[in-house]
């Protein structure tokens, strides 16, 4: 991964894949609650493209803005499809840049 070439097709396809979900979704973007995004770890660069244009669609639609756990989002995302993760959930994470293990639940 080239860190510059992954900063530029976020700035490429930011836009369109943004006007993408809204289409899938039937809503318009003043319809949204708020606006999250990714606020690391990762690429500083594609973090920097990310973090702007969401900064900017928060600011131009007066709704707030979260900052999300890169590694968590991948857990949880799960939830949307599959519901409530049980307890406890351990999860392991592994790329060539970031390792991570999460623990959710009780501690025995």
């Amino acid at each position: 991964m080239v860190p510059e070439i992954a900063s530029r097709a976020h700035l490429e396809s930011m836009v369109p894949t943004v006007q993408r979900a809204l289409d899938e979704a039937g809503i318009k973007a003043s319809d949204l609650d708020g606006i999250a995004v990714t606020a690391g770890p990762g690429l500083a660069g594609a973090l920097l493209v990310g973090v702007s244009a969401a900064k900017a669609y928060a600011y131009a639609l007066g709704k707030p803005l979260y900052g999300v756990n890169h590694l968590a989002s991948h857990i949880c995302v799960d939830q949307l499809e599959h519901g409530r993760l049980p307890e406890p959930t351990m999860a392991l994470l592994v790329s060539r840049a970031l390792l991570a293990a999460a623990h959710h639940g009780h501690h025995q």
